[in-house]
C-alpha cells in the first residue's frame, strides 16, 4: 500500500492510521516504521528485483529512457526505465533511480548510466536510450557509452512551438494578456468565487482555469482552451467585478480559437507519443506527416492565426522533418506492419528504410548461418507455394545433366541478401495491418514464418518516441520526496519508485 499510494513510511505511526486499523481488526498488530524500513521495503525491493532480472535475461532487446530531476531537498536524482516486449506484452518499467552528487558532466552522467545497466544484466541489450535534447545526456550516451541515442519527440515538439511563438510578433503579446487575466482569477479568491458563481448560474459545467508555464507550450494550449471554453462565464463575472482586468476583444476571442484549433493536432500527437504500452516510435513519422496536412487544411480567421500556423509548418519541417531519415525511427515504422512503406512521405525515404532493414536482415542471417541459407520449409510457407507433383518425360537426360545441376543447385543454396530479399518482399507484399489493431501480436502469429524479421521487429517496437516515461516519475517523486520526508534515505526511495512501476 505504501509502495503503491506513495505514502510516507511513517503512516503506521500515525493516529488515526491506527485507529483505523483497529476499527478494521482489533487484533492485527501494526508494524513499526523502523521494521517496515529495515526488514519488508528491502525484502519486496528483492523479490520484484529478482523477478524483473529473470524476466530481462529472457528479453533480446530493452529501449531505455533517462532524465535527470531535483527533489524538495535539492538533491539531483536520475532515473532510468525500461521497455521491452515480452509475452506479446510491452513492459514499461522503472529500473532505478539514483542520486548523483557529482557534476552533471557526461562521463558523471555515462559512469551513473552503465553502473545502472550492469546491475540489471542488460547494457549489452540495450537498442537506444531516449534523452531529451541536453548536450550533456547526447553526449554520455554516444560518446561514453557507444550506444545509440534517439532524441525525445515531445521535447522537439515542444521547441517547435516555443520557438514558433518567438517568432509570431502578435502571438507574444496577446499570451502575456492572457496569463494576465487567469493569474487575476487565480489570485483574487472574491473573482473565482464569482466565475464559479456564474458558471452554477447558467448550469455550465465547474471548469477552473489553468496558468500557463513559461516553459512548457502544452500548458499554452490547456490555458487557452480553458479560456475558450468559459468565455461567457469570464465575460459576465469581469462585468461585475471592480478594478478587473479588460475583457479581451471580440478579436483576441478569435485568436483563442485559431490558437486551440492549430494547436490541437499537435497536442493530440504529444499525447500518442507519449504512451507507454504500446508502440509509440513507429508512430512518430506517420504522426508528423498527418500533423503537416491538418496544419495545411486549417484555415484561421485571423493574422495571428495564419502567421502561428505558417510558422509551426516550418519549424515542424525544420526540426522533425529529419525523422523519415533517421535509421532507428525509420526502422521501426517500416516494421510496423500498419505503417510499412505507406506512411513515408517521399517514395525515396521509404525506399532507402526498405534497404536498411534489408541490410541489417542479412546481417542476421549472415551471422546465424555463416555458409548461406537453405531454402527449407520457412520460404516455401512465407509464399504459400507448393512444389508441382507432375513430371515432364525427357530423353536424353545426360543431355539436361550440366543444366540440370544449376538448376539444383540454385533451388537449394540462397545467399543471406537473396533470402533476406525473400523475406522482406513477402512481408511487404501482405496487407498493411488496420491501424486500430496491435502489431506485436501481428508479428506474433508470424514468428515461425519469419522469425529473424520478427526478431527484429521486436527489437525496434520496443522503443519509445519520448523520454516521457522518466520524466513521470518526478510527478512520482515530489510525493515521495515532500516536506514530510525530506530526509528520506537516496536508497529507500530508489526501492519506493521501483516498487511502484511493479505489478503487485
Amino acid at each position: 500500500m505504501i509502495c503503491t499510494d506513495l505514502q510516507p513510511l511513517q503512516i503506521v505511526e500515525n493516529k488515526g492510521f491506527i485507529n483505523f486499523v483497529e476499527t478494521l481488526n482489533s487484533d492485527y498488530v501494526l508494524p513499526n516504521r523502523k521494521t517496515l524500513s529495515e526488514k519488508y521495503l528491502p525484502e519486496l525491493y528483492q523479490a520484484h528485483c529478482s523477478s524483473l532480472c529473470n524476466m530481462l535475461d529472457t528479453v533480446k532487446d530493452i529501449a531505455i529512457t533517462t532524465d535527470m530531476w531535483i527533489s524538495d531537498s535539492n538533491k539531483c536524482y536520475l532515473t532510468v526505465t525500461a521497455h521491452f516486449i515480452f509475452n506479446s506484452k510491452i513492459y514499461a518499467r522503472t529500473l532505478t533511480t539514483i542520486e548523483v552528487k557529482d557534476a552533471h558532466s557526461s562521463a558523471v552522467i555515462a559512469n551513473v548510466l552503465q553502473a545502472a545497466l550492469e546491475k540489471w544484466r542488460i547494457l549489452d541489450k540495450v537498442v537506444t536510450i531516449v534523452t531529451d535534447n541536453a548536450s550533456n545526456m547526447k553526449n554520455a550516451i554516444s560518446n561514453f557509452l557507444n550506444k545509440r541515442n534517439h532524441y525525445c519527440v515531445a521535447h522537439t515538439l515542444n521547441l517547435v512551438v516555443m520557438d514558433s511563438r518567438k517568432t509570431n510578433t502578435p502571438f507574444t503579446p496577446l499570451l502575456s494578456k492572457y496569463h494576465n487575466l487567469v493569474k487575476f482569477f487565480k489570485q483574487s479568491s472574491k473573482a473565482d468565487h464569482k466565475l464559479t458563481q456564474i458558471q452554477e448560474q447558467i448550469n455550465a459545467p465547474i471548469v477552473k482555469l489553468k496558468q500557463d508555464v513559461i516553459t512548457g507550450w502544452k500548458s499554452i494550449f490547456l490555458m487557452t482552451e480553458r479560456l475558450l471554453q468559459t468565455k461567457i462565464p469570464i465575460s459576465a463575472a469581469l462585468s461585475t467585478i471592480n478594478s478587473a482586468p479588460e475583457n479581451l476583444s471580440a478579436n483576441e476571442w478569435e485568436q483563442i480559437q485559431d490558437c486551440v484549433n492549430i494547436l490541437n493536432p499537435i497536442e493530440q500527437m504529444t499525447n500518442i507519443l507519449s504512451g507507454e504500452k504500446y508502440p509509440s516510435l513507429s508512430s512518430a513519422i506517420p504522426l508528423v506527416r498527418n500533423v503537416q496536412i491538418s496544419l495545411m487544411r486549417k484555415v484561421p480567421l485571423t493574422e495571428m492565426g495564419k502567421e502561428l500556423k505558417n510558422t509551426l509548418l516550418n519549424q515542424i519541417s525544420k526540426r522533425l522533418g529529419v525523422l523519415e531519415s533517421n535509421k532507428t525511427a525509420a526502422k521501426s515504422t517500416l516494421l510496423d506492419p500498419r505503417y510499412k512503406k505507406t506512411a513515408f512521405g517521399l517514395e525515396t525515404n521509404a525506399e532507402r528504410a526498405y534497404q536498411w532493414v534489408l541490410e541489417e536482415l542479412g546481417t542476421v542471417i549472415n551471422e546465424k548461418n555463416d555458409t548461406g541459407l537453405e531454402i527449407s520449409t520457412q520460404c516455401d510457407e512465407i509464399y504459400n507455394m507448393p512444389t508441382p507433383s507432375g513430371s515432364v518425360k525427357i530423353d536424353s537426360e545426360d543431355l539436361w545433366e550440366h543444366f540440370d545441376k544449376k538448376v539444383s543447385k540454385r533451388l537449394t543454396t540462397q545467399t543471406p541478401v537473396s533470402s533476406a530479399t525473400l523475406i522482406m518482399k513477402q512481408y511487404i507484399d501482405l496487407p498493411n495491418l488496420n491501424r486500430k489493431l496491435d502489431p506485436i501480436l501481428y508479428w506474433e502469429e508470424r514468428k515461425k514464418v519469419m522469425p529473424e524479421l520478427y526478431n527484429m521487429a521486436m527489437k525496434y517496437l520496443c522503443i519509445p518516441a519520448t523520454s516521457v516515461p522518466a520524466e513521470r516519475v518526478f510527478s512520482k517523486a515530489a510525493l515521495v520526496c515532500n516536506q514530510r520526508r525530506n530526509r528520506l534515505d537516496p536508497k529507500k526511495i530508489d526501492e519506493i519508485i521501483f516498487l511502484n512501476s511493479c505489478d503487485f
